[in-house]
């Protein structure tokens, strides 16, 4: 297989499965993946980084043991952009609510580097995006 391109829904859900078993979530928190493709390894690099820090705050956040819910996370390519999504329907954030914390501040960071940046949805679930350039070579 191609060493530069990353299969996006395998690797999410090795990550999130990882993630559920880490936190001893399994079987309380369900996680849903809407993703399909290829990305760059540049570019999923940063992104699994992203990924890793939107899930972990879902589950310590959103989800105090034992409380019960999903994590919605969609990854959609268009041609030279793409958009990652992480939605959680527990207690999180709130309407016009922002997180302030070092993790938030990272997620920032490493979406710079992938020409993009990070943006919090005012819903009734938590819902952070990410919008990014899905090439980075030159």
């Amino acid at each position: 297989e191609d060493e530069e391109q990353v299969d996006s829904h395998q690797y999410a859900k090795s990550l999130c499965d990882h993630l559920l078993e880490s936190y001893e979530a399994v079987g309380r928190i369900h996680v849903v993946l809407e993703i399909d493709g290829q990305l760059d390894l540049q570019v999923a690099s940063p992104l699994s980084l992203i990924l890793n820090e939107l899930v972990t705050n879902a589950i310590q956040h959103g989800f105090p043991d034992p409380e019960q819910g999903t994590i919605t996370i969609n990854l959609k390519l268009a041609q030279g952009t793409g958009e990652l999504a992480v939605r959680d329907d527990g207690f999180g954030l709130g309407a016009g609510e922002e997180s302030s914390g070092m993790g938030m501040q990272i997620v920032k960071t490493l979406a710079s580097q992938v020409g993009g940046s990070l943006e919090k949805i005012d819903t009734t679930e938590t819902e952070f995006r990410v919008c990014f350039i899905t090439s980075l070579r030159k």
